[in-house]
């Protein structure tokens, strides 16, 4: 492979140490999160034709902050249930909308609760020898999750426990709707003495239920994986595509390069929803694809994610093939995967109809103890995985290169 570009990796891999060890966990919308991003934003000005930074506002906490408020809230319709039925189902109701709408839509639905934050999306352009006629874009975050602290404690159970909260949070709302109809004499389902025995055992449900309540600890992790390694690979190719061009040896002709570093990615996708909201008609123009780093650990295997279960997004088919086939055709070992749990930042690209892909390098089945934990730090990256990937992107732009 390359030496130059190894070298390029190894400053990428150096990079990520350093921050690792000076900025540490970066959570979505802290200060420690924008100093990283002004520390990239400074080697991108030195690869880059152009440069910028881009703010932008949200509420990361409510992105896991509801799982606290669905929980309260569950517990109040709960408590409602022998006393006010409908006033106990409307707040069971808003629990189910509440999870609906954080955790599988992603949307900002409670957000304007939770305290306001300024994040920055970063990047920079290379421009191709000639007039461009179309632009890849390399994007990745940089922000750390707070601490999924159910999976530190056991990552085997966790998902257990979210099918058992779930579970309880319907059963108990088919209850609560068939005691409204008993109660009002539409429907003849139990006595008042039975009543009280099902009230005593939609309280015990609050148990399980509140199995969710610690699933954050809001503790910031390290991150390395997830997602330092793959700002790495970013700074290490813009740094190695610059090279080449100091040494009159670049070799893309018709294709722009943008490299780009969101932020907020941990609090839903923030940072990536606002770039595209507010590039949407230049992505269009310029015939823009999109490949997205996301978990770039020390698997060795490349995962092209083609679809994205939780937040129901399909990938655009003919770039996922056309990585793959190009992959099989250098010998680098791949799979087209479905992403199970979670999002990525290529999400907001493909419902806006932008070509996109993720690509993680890590086996995510089981989920591993070190995924958004205190675990997740150096020893879980390489430069060699990271240096595997830069290879597939840059192979990758040079097949486009050639239309």
């Amino acid at each position: 492979m390359n030496q130059n570009l190894k070298q390029s990796i190894e400053y990428g891999y150096n990079w990520v140490k350093k921050i690792l060890n000076i900025v540490g966990g970066r959570a979505s919308g802290s200060e420690e999160e924008k100093k990283a991003s002004k520390d990239a934003l400074e080697i991108l000005k030195e690869c880059c034709n152009d440069t910028f930074l881009e703010k932008f506002y949200c509420h990361p906490t409510a992105f896991l902050g509801f799982i606290r408020v669905s929980v309260f809230l569950f517990l109040i319709g709960s408590l409602l249930f022998y006393f006010e039925p409908i006033i106990s189902e409307i707040f069971l109701i808003l629990t189910i909308i509440l999870f609906i709408e954080k955790f599988i839509n992603y949307h900002e639905f409670i957000d304007p609760f939770f305290p306001k934050k300024e994040s920055y999306n970063i990047g920079g352009e290379i421009l191709p020898i000639e007039s461009p006629n179309k632009t890849i874009y390399i994007t990745a975050h940089m922000d750390s999750a707070y601490e999924f602290y159910l999976i530190y404690k056991n990552p085997k159970t966790v998902f257990l426990k979210i099918g058992i909260a779930i579970s309880v949070l319907i059963f108990v709302n088919i209850i609560s709707i068939l005691n409204i109809l008993n109660k009002y004499n539409l429907l003849n389902v139990w006595s008042n003495d039975n009543l009280i025995l099902i009230y005593i055992f939609i309280l015990i449900l609050n148990i399980p239920a509140s199995l969710l309540y610690n699933f954050t600890n809001f503790k910031p992790v390290p991150g390395a994986f997830d997602n330092l390694a793959a700002v790495g690979v970013i700074l290490g190719i813009g740094k190695y595509l610059s090279n080449l061009k100091n040494s009159n040896s670049y070799p893309f002709r018709k294709t722009k390069v943008n490299l780009i570093i969101f932020g907020c990615e941990e609090a839903g996708l923030r940072g990536s929803k606002r770039f595209v909201k507010n590039h949407i008609e230049q992505l269009k123009k310029e015939n823009a694809c999109v490949i997205n780093l996301d978990g770039i650990n020390n698997s060795n295997i490349i995962s092209i994610i083609s679809k994205e279960f939780t937040i129901h997004t399909n990938h655009d088919k003919s770039l996922v093939e056309n990585f793959k086939k190009l992959l099989d055709q250098n010998n680098i070992l791949n799979k087209i995967d479905v992403l199970d749990f979670g999002a990525t930042d290529a999400i907001y690209f493909s419902r806006n109809k932008i070509p996109a892909l993720s690509l993680f390098k890590v086996n995510m089945r089981p989920i591993p103890r070190f995924y958004h934990t205190r675990l997740d730090d150096i020893s879980n990256i390489s430069v060699d995985s990271m240096l595997e990937t830069a290879n597939a992107i840059l192979i990758f732009i040079k097949y486009l290169d050639q239309f």
